[in-house]
C-alpha cells in the first residue's frame, strides 16, 4: 500500500512541477505590461528554464550522495519559494530592460534549477519502490509532469485574470511550496534497500564486477551507446517540438479546431505511460522501435495531409507526434536503468536530460523560421519532420545493435 501512496504523491509533485511548461501562459500578460520586450526576447526565458532544469538535475544527483532525498526536495522548493517570491517586487514596467534580466534570474534560472532538482529526485526515488515496472512507473510519473502545464495553465490563468500577473507569482509562490513541503515526507527510499556497500569493503572480482554493471557519468558520456541514445532522443524531440510549437496555427490553417493543441498535450502525456508500459513487458528495444514507427507515419501523414490539404491526416498526425515527443522521458528513465546501472543512476538520468537542450532550441527556433519563410504552408516544415524521423530510425537500430551486444535487453 505504501508503495501505491508514495506513486500518487510523485505523481501529484510532478504535476505541480509541471509549472516549468506553464510559462506561455504568462507571456501575453506580461507583454502587454512590457511592450518592449520582444517575442524573443521572452521566449528566452523558456529556454533559460531548460538548461538550469538541467543543471538542477546533476546538483541534485550530486546531493543525494550525502543528503536524504526528501530533504532536497524541501531544498528545492525553499529556492522556488524565493524566486517566484522576489520577482513580483522585482519587475518594475518603468525599467523594462532591468525587469527582463530579473525575469530571467528568478523565473528562468531559479525556479528551472529547482524545479529540475525536484524532478531528478522524485523519479529516482519512487521508480525505486517498483524494480520490476520502471518504465511503467516513470511513464505514469512523467504523464503528471507533462500534463502538469496543461492543469496548472488553466489554473494560471484564472489567477492572472483574478488578481493580476505580479500577484500570481506571489500566489504560486506560497502554494507550490506548500505542495513540495508536504510531498516530500514521502519521497523517501524503500526500507529494504539499504545502505550502499563502500567500494573499500568489496572483493577485487566484486569491484570489477559492480564496475561492469554500474557506469559512472565520465564513463557513460564515453560509450557509443549514450551517443546513440542523444541523437534519437535530439531527434525525437527536435521533430516533435518543431510541430507542437505550431499545432494551434497548424490545426487552425487545415481547418481542425485549434483546440487539437490541447488534444496534442494530453497525447503527450498518455505517450509517456504507453512507451513506459511497453517498455516493461515488452523490452525498451521494441518500445524504441514502436515509437521510430509512429514518428515516421506521423511525419508521413503530416506532410500528406499538408500536399492534399487533407483534415483528417493533420488531425491523425498532430496527436501521434505528441505521443512520440512525450515517449522519450519514459524510455530514458529506462535506458538509464538498463545500460547503466542502479548505482550511479540519479546523477546519470540527469546528465542524460541534456539532451532535451539542443531540442528545446533548436525545435522552436527552425519552426518560427519555416514559419515566417513560408506563411502557412507547413509541407516544407512536415518534410523536415520526416528527416528528424529517418534520424530517429537510424538512431534506434544503433541503440537496439548495442543493446543485444551488451546483453541488456530481451
Amino acid at each position: 500500500m505504501k508503495k501505491w501512496l508514495t506513486l500518487t504523491i510523485g505523481t501529484l509533485l510532478m504535476t505541480t512541477l509541471g509549472l516549468l511548461y506553464a510559462w506561455s501562459i504568462f507571456r501575453a500578460p506580461l507583454t502587454e505590461l512590457f511592450p518592449d520586450w520582444t517575442k524573443s526576447q521572452i521566449s528566452g526565458t523558456f529556454s533559460i528554464s531548460i538548461i538550469m532544469f538541467c543543471i538542477g538535475g546533476v546538483v541534485s544527483g550530486q546531493l543525494v550522495k550525502k543528503i536524504r532525498n526528501q530533504f532536497i526536495v524541501v531544498f528545492s522548493a525553499l529556492i522556488m519559494l524565493t524566486g517566484l517570491s522576489i520577482l513580483p517586487h522585482l519587475l518594475d514596467t518603468a525599467e523594462p530592460a532591468r525587469s527582463l534580466l530579473y525575469l530571467y534570474l528568478c523565473y528562468g534560472a531559479v525556479c528551472g534549477i529547482s524545479i529540475g532538482m525536484s524532478y531528478n529526485i522524485i523519479i529516482s526515488t519512487v521508480i525505486r519502490w517498483f524494480p520490476g515496472r520502471i518504465g511503467t512507473t516513470s511513464g505514469i510519473l512523467l504523464m503528471g509532469y507533462g500534463l502538469g502545464g496543461l492543469i496548472l495553465g488553466g489554473l494560471v490563468n484564472s489567477l492572472i485574470d483574478r488578481y493580476t500577473v505580479f500577484n500570481t507569482f506571489s500566489i504560486l509562490a506560497v502554494v507550490v511550496f506548500a505542495i513540495l513541503l508536504i510531498g516530500s515526507f514521502f519521497i523517501v527510499l524503500p526500507k529494504d534497500t539499504g545502505a550502499a556497500i563502500a567500494v573499500s569493503e568489496l572483493s577485487a572480482s566484486e569491484k570489477e564486477a559492480d564496475d561492469l554493471i554500474n557506469y559512472t557519468p565520465r564513463r557513460m558520456v564515453k560509450d557509443p551507446s549514450f551517443i546513440a541514445f542523444f541523437v534519437w532522443s535530439f531527434a525525437v524531440g527536435t521533430g516533435g517540438l518543431i510541430v507542437i510549437n505550431s499545432a494551434a496555427p497548424i490545426a487552425t490553417y487545415y481547418g481542425v479546431a485549434a483546440v487539437l493543441g490541447l488534444i496534442v498535450s494530453v497525447f503527450n502525456g498518455f505517450g509517456r505511460i504507453v512507451a513506459g508500459s511497453i517498455a516493461d513487458r515488452f523490452g525498451r528495444r521494441k518500445a524504441t522501435l514502436v515509437i521510430d514507427i509512429m514518428m515516421f507515419l506521423a511525419a508521413v501523414l503530416l506532410y500528406a495531409g499538408a500536399l492534399r490539404h487533407s483534415t483528417l491526416l493533420i488531425f491523425i498526425g498532430l496527436p501521434l507526434m505528441g505521443a512520440c515527443f512525450g515517449s522519450v522521458p519514459a524510455l530514458l528513465a529506462s535506458f538509464v536503468n538498463n545500460f547503466y546501472g542502479p548505482k550511479h543512476y540519479s546523477i546519470n538520468l540527469a546528465v542524460t536530460t541534456f539532451s532535451i537542450i539542443p531540442s528545446a532550441i533548436i525545435g522552436p527556433i527552425l519552426s518560427s523560421k519555416l514559419e515566417e519563410k513560408f506563411g502557412d504552408t507547413y509541407d516544407t516544415t512536415f518534410l523536415l519532420v520526416i528527416l528528424m524521423a529517418v534520424i530517429t530510425l537510424i538512431s534506434g537500430f544503433a541503440i537496439a545493435h548495442f543493446a543485444k551486444k551488451r546483453g541488456v535487453e530481451k
